[in-house]
C-alpha cells in the first residue's frame, strides 16, 4: 500500500513551481525530500496536501487524501496564544474534540506526551518552552491522533544536535511501530543519511531522481546539486559524514 502522487502541477503567478511530478511513497519508511533553496521542495509537499491549488492526483490506498489520515509538521512553530502543552497537544485531536475534552482523549495526550519525554512539562505555557522543547511538542501534536501519513517541512532546522538526534530517532520509531509514511524535507545531509530510507531529489519544481542513499547521496550527484566539493566518509560508528569543502 502507498501513497501515489500522479502528475502534480502547480503554478503561481504564471511560474510553474511544481512540474508534472509522479511517484510513490512506500509504508513502514522515511522518505526524504532534497534539494537546494527555491527548487519547490515545500511547495511540493503543499500541493501533495492541497494546501495550493495544484493540478493532478494523490490517492492513498486508492482513495483521495483523508485529513484525518494525516499530519502535516510546517516550517515554523510560532503560537501566539497563550496554551499549555497539554492543550497545543490536543489540538492534534480537533476532528473529533466537543465542548468537554473526554477521558479518552487526555488519556492520548498523556501517553504521546510520555513516548517523548514531555509529560514533565504537560501544564507549561507553550510560549515559556525553548524552541527544542516547543518543536518536540508539536512532534507530538502531529502523533497523537495516530495518522498514517506525516508530513514535515524542515522540522529539525532550529535545533541543536542533541534535540535533532532526539527529534529523528522519535519520529523514526513512530514511523516503524505503526508502519506509517513519512514525507520529510530536510537540509542536513548527514542527519538524512542515518535516518532516511529512500529519497526524492527535486530541482526547478521537477523530481529529477529517486533512489535509496548509495544512489542519490553520492559524490558526484550532491556535487552537481550544490555547486560545491563534497567530502563523503563513513566515521567510526558506520554512519556516513557529508561535508561541504570548497564553492565551485
Amino acid at each position: 500500500m502507498t501513497l501515489d502522487v500522479q502528475n502534480l502541477s502547480l503554478t503561481l503567478s504564471h511560474k510553474n513551481l511544481i512540474k508534472n511530478i509522479s511517484c510513490s511513497f512506500q509504508e513502514g519508511q522515511l522518505n526524504g525530500i532534497i534539494g537546494i533553496n527555491g527548487s519547490g521542495k515545500s511547495m511540493f509537499l503543499k500541493s501533495i496536501l492541497g494546501l495550493q491549488p495544484s493540478r493532478g492526483k494523490v490517492l492513498y490506498k486508492g482513495h483521495p487524501l483523508d485529513p484525518s489520515k494525516y499530519s502535516y509538521i510546517s516550517q515554523s512553530n510560532y503560537i501566539e496564544a497563550n496554551f499549555t502543552v497539554f492543550e497545543i497537544v490536543l489540538f492534534g485531536l480537533y476532528q473529533d474534540l466537543l465542548w468537554k475534552v473526554q477521558k479518552d482523549q487526555a488519556q492520548k495526550v498523556m501517553d504521546i506526551l510520555k513516548d517523548l519525554h514531555l509529560e514533565d512539562i504537560a501544564s507549561r505555557q507553550f510560549n515559556t518552552l525553548s524552541g527544542g522543547q516547543q518543536q518536540m511538542v508539536l512532534l507530538a501534536q502531529a502523533l497523537v491522533k495516530k495518522p498514517q501519513l506525516i508530513f514535515a517541512d524542515e522540522p529539525t532546522s532550529a535545533l541543536d544536535i542533541r534535540n535533532q538526534l532526539e527529534y529523528m530517532t522519535a519520529l523514526r520509531a513512530y514511523t516503524l511501530d505503526n508502519q506509517a509514511t513519512c514525507l520529510i524535507v530536510l537540509h542536513d545531509l548527514s542527519l538524512m543519511c542515518r535516518y532516511i530510507d529512500y529519497f526524492y531529489l527535486i530541482e526547478r519544481g521537477q523530481l529529477i531522481k529517486e533512489g535509496t542513499k548509495d544512489s542519490i547521496l553520492e559524490k558526484q550527484t550532491l556535487e552537481d546539486l550544490y555547486a560545491v566539493t563534497m567530502d563523503i566518509s563513513a566515521t567510526k560508528t558506520g554512519y556516513q559524514s557529508i561535508l561541504p569543502i570548497n564553492i565551485k
